[in-house]
């Protein structure tokens, strides 16, 4: 697996098995989670555990098909998409922000002396 990719995903607050898992489910497109757990040698159980936060997060997605449970991974495309949205929506919000640190006057200073 590339360790440059496990680090990107790793930035973008994901912790080392949800980013092995992502790019596992990202590889193998469509799948359960006993191919993904084999793939990414990560114990079955904490692969289930891995992709239950990922659906949270909105980076996989489930489907059930006659009682068996597939995943399947959005595109990185996506995920960019969605970051560039959320800095966008942070950076009109910033002079609130800021005027929201400023309201209670001043701020405690240090000084140092030698």
């Amino acid at each position: 697996m590339d360790s440059s990719l496990l680090t990107t995903l790793q930035n973008y607050g994901l912790s080392d098995k949800e980013a092995r898992v992502y790019l596992t489910v990202l590889e193998l497109g469509t799948s359960i989670a006993s191919t993904i757990a084999r793939r990414a040698e990560i114990n079955r159980v904490t692969v289930y555990t891995n992709l239950e936060a990922l659906r949270r997060k909105g980076i996989v997605n489930e489907m059930k098909k006659k009682e068996i449970t597939y995943y399947n991974a959005i595109s990185p495309e996506l995920i960019c998409n969605q970051l560039e949205k959320k800095y966008e929506d942070f950076k009109q919000k910033l002079p609130e922000f800021m005027m929201l640190g400023e309201k209670f006057g001043s701020k405690p200073k240090i000084q140092f002396f030698e």
